[in-house]
């Protein structure tokens, strides 16, 4: 079935949403594992519902005054010091 180009996408590959944030592959898994970017599972395939890629964006812009995080590796670097220092 082709694809229509004006459906617009709700789930993306984590290819997709790396692609969609200008960040690596490997951040958004650790993203994912660290339940920071919600995932879902279709069978095997993991998909990234476009609202988490936005609460995502939502979430690092509210941080980033207080934490300076600018990037989401930035920012993951700032959870794992908030969950060390309480």
């Amino acid at each position: 079935m082709p694809k229509d180009p004006r459906v617009e996408k709700l789930l993306l590959t984590p290819a997709e949403a790396a692609v969609a944030l200008s960040i690596s592959r490997t951040t958004i898994y650790e993203l994912m594992n660290r339940g920071l970017l919600r995932s879902i599972k279709l069978g095997t395939c993991r998909r990234i519902p476009i609202d988490a890629v936005r609460d995502l964006i939502d979430t690092l812009d509210r941080n980033q005054s207080a934490s300076g995080a600018v990037t989401a590796r930035d920012y993951l670097s700032f959870q794992q010091r908030e969950e060390r220092h309480g």
